[in-house]
């Protein structure tokens, strides 16, 4: 290996390590492709959320059930992270690999341009010094586009200090997802559902331990909730298409901030 590779690859490492790199910090410059992908993979391996927004070309296109989430910048992409970077989305990802020649594969297609998308998935091109993250699809797998109610595998939430956490996720008609968070006595929740019309998409909020709702609201279905919350445990929202609510496939957003 030439010097010059040592020492980008030894830049990209240190850069990616920090917890301080800035998220709008040039990560692609001076890579080759093949290097830029092996960034890509460590840092979605380590869930460093932004060391892989910070390797996105803004606006990114992200798809997901078909249909486009706006992703304006680093910071949008963090909030989204666990609903873009899905297990599905990581393994493709993981999966990457740039040909070492020119024979034609059926998992990547060379873009004009000098671009490259792998699964149809994953699509990166060149930018000014090197390359950027320009589009992401999310794959479908069989616990995504809203599963039957009472089968949603819950998903665990975490919380940053100051900053509520924001997931997207998509259902068909009957379909509900839910989440899963600890909460102490006491704590003050803030919880919107928006992205949807009407109360076309409602959200309930039970104590995981008793399966009881935590108020009247809480039972009936409200786009928002408000309030502390009488014990510590772990609580369930859920995110519950109604029956009136046509046909097609709906994306949701749903934001959970705690005190």
């Amino acid at each position: 290996m030439r010097q010059n590779d040592r020492t980008v690859i030894a830049t990209l490492l240190l850069v990616l390590a920090s917890p301080a790199a800035d998220a709008t910090l040039q990560l692609s410059q001076g890579l080759s492709l093949s290097q830029f992908v092996t960034g890509l993979q460590q840092a979605a391996s380590r869930n460093d959320r932004r060391a892989v927004a910070a390797m996105m070309r803004y606006p990114l296109d992200v798809t997901a059930a078909g249909l486009q989430i706006p992703v304006a910048d680093a910071r949008a992409f963090e909030s989204l992270y666990d609903s873009i970077m899905t297990p599905a989305m990581k393994a493709v990802i993981a999966r990457a690999r740039v040909p070492a020649d020119d024979k034609p594969r059926p998992d990547v297609i060379r873009l004009q341009g000098g671009g490259i998308a792998f699964e149809n998935a994953l699509t990166i091109s060149p930018v000014a010094g090197g390359f950027k993250v320009t589009r992401l699809a999310v794959p479908v797998t069989p616990a995504s586009g809203g599963t039957a109610a009472g089968a949603a595998t819950p998903r665990r939430l975490t919380f940053r200090v100051g900053r509520p956490t924001q997931v997207s996720g998509s259902l068909d008609p009957g379909g509900t997802d839910r989440y899963e968070f600890h909460a102490a006595q006491g704590a003050f929740l803030d919880v919107r559902l928006t992205g949807v019309p009407g109360r076309s998409v409602l959200i309930r909020m039970l104590d995981s331990k008793t399966g009881k709702p935590v108020d009247a609201r809480a039972d009936t279905g409200t786009r928002v909730w408000t309030g502390r919350v009488s014990a510590t445990s772990t609580y369930t929202i859920e995110v519950a298409r109604q029956s009136d609510s046509g046909t097609g496939t709906l994306i949701y957003t749903l934001a959970v901030g705690i005190k």
